[in-house]
C-alpha cells in the first residue's frame, strides 16, 4: 500500500506522542480511568505546568480526550490501541531481554 506523505507525517505525530516518558507516564496512568490535571501532577510527578503541556500534546495527537467540570480538567484515554502500542513495544522489550 501507498503511503501519502500527509499520512506518514501523521503516523510520526502519534509516534513522537507516545516517545516521551513523561507522556507515556501519563498513559499509563489515565490507563485506570479519567483523571484530573491534579490526580495526573501526583501520579506522574510532573509540575502543573509540565503536565499541561504533555497533555495538550496527547490531546492534538487525538490519543486523550478533555472535559471540564467546574474548575476541574479530566483527561481519559480517547483511542485505547495505544495501550495496545505499549503493549506491543512491551512484548518487544521482554523478547530482546530473553534473546540476551
Amino acid at each position: 500500500m501507498k503511503q501519502t506523505t500527509q499520512r506518514l507525517e501523521r503516523r510520526a505525530e502519534i509516534l513522537k506522542a507516545v516517545a516521551e516518558p513523561c507522556r507515556l507516564k501519563i498513559l499509563l496512568h489515565l490507563q485506570g480511568g479519567e483523571r484530573c490535571v491534579t490526580e495526573i501532577m501526583r501520579g506522574s510527578d510532573l509540575s502543573q505546568p509540565n503536565a499541561s503541556r504533555h497533555l495538550g500534546t496527547l490531546h492534538a495527537t487525538g490519543l486523550i480526550n478533555r472535559r471540564r467540570a467546574g474548575n476541574k480538567t479530566y483527561y481519559s484515554i480517547a483511542r485505547p490501541e495505544v495501550l495496545e502500542i505499549l503493549q506491543q513495544v512491551d512484548s518487544i522489550l521482554n523478547r530482546r531481554i530473553r534473546e540476551s
